[in-house]
């Protein structure tokens, strides 16, 4: 019974589907292997529990997850001896699988506090298995015992003393090592600081298998799954793809091949190598302009730049040979801007401001964004202008992050990091319902006296069940709805009253998704950027669209046509983020969400919560949700509870809801498993 209740804290051990066929033969001897190794010391976490659905999930995504659980529940209760199921194991896997089998459950020993008795077990195990030599090898490695001689698996060390890949110096305080046996990739983070892996963050020590749809962030660089494969196949393999550049009157392209007018020749390993051709303009890293026959190194955050303006990343040079055919052209990232409220002051590819939200000002900023930082020039202000709080007269500092602001309601973003600025507008600070009531008929209530208030910078939740006015709510407040009575105020002004001034602050996704089956990830995105900021330049939108792909974790399927939902050329989670994503790129300040985690996984339903909770920086976010677990639910600052005809049932913090219905089960002696169980509580609770 102790096991059956751990289990249960296990996210999503209760969601139900069918047991696929073709299910791997082995895979409930593996099942009992990670069971045997999690309950070694008598004792199963509720971290260790966790860890080892979440592998048995990765190492088998067309397993029934439910068959999964009920088959680790099982193994659990009754243990098989470790030696027995190394026996069934020996002869059904290949070295790939005792390979990818062994640093897998070494994550398990690592969790469980790396005991000696588990590591003896581990180690027995692997020579039962036929390999003890890649049981030692996984030993060393991981103990930093490791030898000069190249281990079984593939081994990638990035930052630190003597790295294969050199990372930023934004991330000196980071080091990881990825590893490779056939299709696992596990990452471990070696360094001081911990590494955010969509979905969460890697302490240091710990390991993480990596997944295609999770890029791997770390100050000054964003690598995705198919970056570790293409670092990994280099070193396998040693053959370095190349592409040539030349220059035209359109700019610089690139090619495939080598042709006449081709000035440089770059190499791509683990670092890049970068020959010149013929005489250039063009400065690799730090060097001089390159002279013909020579050859420089690089690392994959340094630059090719000619000293007029254009400037591109070695690692989006390498990204961009990956990913196109035969030629493409060169966008430059440019590291200079000029920024302005007033038309007249700028040129084509500057940026514009919004007018009349702050006194007339010009600004000229220059930024490194390898380094993250930059330099603000003030040339001309009619009003106070401050940098993070300070004022500036003439020039100041800027790093990654920091705010310009021009006037209360606008400001200038500096995204360093992304390689652009963005501007933002503080004019929406609160948004309150006030005695909202909407009728639908004489004897149809959806909304029954709605009131409460949202301020910038928070996230609400409104849950109730299926007809209790969550979506007619989000109809009201975006403008679209005129309650039959009661008031939406923003900034104390009645919404209703002066619809036309403020409905542009609002961004409002139904249910319903809008997109188009032929178009792909990133031209979607690319055409909601360039119809909401129609002034900016071809390649200020590709970098935002970089920018929210990152964001959204949809880097690896940026050019997968979108489909039909039928389809399922995206799975569920990535056709509710990019439909999230068309809005990302808005000028709005209040977003409103309907049902944007329905039918998702757990885990995709946090990464979209995730994503929401990192737009609430700065804006107002209202979204409903029908039923949300804990996890979600605690990311949000407020919740809003409906109840049948519209009435409310709750209005608070995530935290004091629950506590309020707690106490209510105490008081009326109500019982409930959830309590019973001492798992969090969540909505469903509720």
């Amino acid at each position: 019974m102790r096991w059956e209740r751990w289990l249960r804290l296990i996210p999503g051990i209760g969601r139900l589907r069918r047991l696929r066929p073709g299910t791997v033969a082995h895979v409930g001897g593996l099942v009992d292997a990670f069971a045997a190794f999690a309950t070694l010391d008598d004792d199963l976490s509720t971290l260790e529990a966790d860890l080892v659905l979440d592998l048995l999930r990765s190492a088998f995504p067309d397993v029934d997850h439910s068959w999964l659980a009920k088959r680790l529940g099982r193994a659990v209760k009754n243990p098989t001896p470790l030696h027995t199921i190394a026996g069934e194991l020996k002869d059904s896997l290949d070295d790939n699988g005792k390979l990818a089998i062994g640093l897998q459950l070494f994550t398990l020993v690592d969790a469980a506090g790396r005991s000696e008795r588990s590591r003896a077990s581990f180690e027995r195990f692997m020579r039962r298995l036929g390999r003890p030599d890649y049981g030692m090898a996984i030993v060393r490695e991981m103990r930093g015992t490791a030898t000069e001689e190249s281990p079984p698996f593939d081994r990638l060390i990035f930052g630190g003393e003597d790295p294969d890949v050199t990372l930023p110096p934004a991330a000196k305080d980071h080091m990881f090592r990825v590893y490779r046996a056939g299709d696992l990739i596990l990452v471990r983070n070696m360094g001081p600081a911990p590494l955010w892996i969509r979905g969460r963050s890697l302490e240091p020590g710990a390991f993480l298998r990596m997944r295609e749809r999770q890029p791997l962030v770390i100050p000054g660089w964003s690598l995705t799954h198919e970056d570790l494969l293409s670092f990994l196949a280099v070193r396998r393999t040693a053959n370095l793809p190349s592409i040539f550049i030349e220059a035209s009157g359109e700019g610089f392209t690139a090619e495939r091949t080598r042709s006449r007018q081709s000035l440089i020749r770059v190499r791509f390993g683990l670092d890049a190598e970068v020959e010149a051709l013929r005489n250039t303009t063009l400065h690799a890293g730090d060097s001089k302009r390159l002279a013909k026959g020579e050859i420089v190194h690089c690392h994959c955050h340094e630059r090719l730049t000619d000293g007029e303006g254009f400037s591109v990343s070695i690692d989006e040079l390498r990204r961009r040979a990956n990913q196109a055919g035969r030629r493409f052209r060169l966008a430059s990232d440019r590291q200079e801007y000029l920024v302005s409220n007033d038309p007249e002051a700028l040129s084509r590819g500057d940026l514009l401001l919004g007018p009349r939200l702050a006194p007339r000002v010009v600004l000229f900023i220059r930024f490194d964004e390898e380094r993250a930082e930059g330099m603000l020039e003030l040339r001309e202000a009619e009003g106070p202008v401050t940098v993070d709080g300070l004022p500036v007269r003439g020039n100041a500092p800027l790093n990654d992050g920091s705010l310009i602001r021009l006037s209360g309601s606008q400001a200038v973003r500096c995204r360093f990091s992304e390689g652009f600025l963005d501007e933002e507008r503080t004019q929406i600070e609160s948004l309150v319902a006030e005695d909202v009531i909407h009728d639908f008929g004489p004897e149809s209530r959806a909304l029954d006296n709605i009131s409460f208030e949202v301020r910038r910078g928070e996230m609400l939740c409104i849950i109730g069940p299926s007809g209790s006015g969550k979506s007619t709510l989000l109809s009201v407040l975006s403008g679209q709805l005129l309650p039959s009575r009661g008031r939406i105020r923003m900034n104390g002004i009645d919404l209703y009253e002066h619809r036309e001034r403020l409905v542009p602050f609002i961004a409002h996704m139904p249910q319903e998704e809008a997109l188009n089956p032929q178009l792909t990830v990133r031209e979607h995105l690319r055409h909601a950027t360039t119809v909401r900021r129609p002034a900016l330049s071809l390649a200020e939108h590709e970098r935002r669209v970089d920018s929210v792909l990152a964001e959204l974790g949809l880097q690896p399927i940026a050019r997968r046509r979108v489909g039909s939902p039928g389809e399922k050329t995206l799975s569920g989670g990535e056709r509710s983020r990019l439909n999230l994503g068309l809005d990302l790129g808005s000028r709005a300040e209040v977003f409103l969400f309907d049902e944007p985690i329905s039918g998702l996984s757990s885990k995709d339903s946090e990464h979209v919560a995730e994503t929401l909770r990192s737009l609430a920086r700065e804006k107002i976010v209202i979204a409903s949700l029908h039923r949300p677990g804990a996890p979600v639910l605690r990311l949000f600052d407020k919740v809003l509870l409906l109840d049948n005809g519209g009435r409310i049932a709750f209005f608070g913090t995530p935290t004091s809801m629950v506590a309020y219905f707690r106490e209510a089960c105490d008081e009326l002696a109500i019982s409930h498993p959830s309590v019973a169980a001492k798992t969090p509580l969540g909505a469903d609770f509720v």
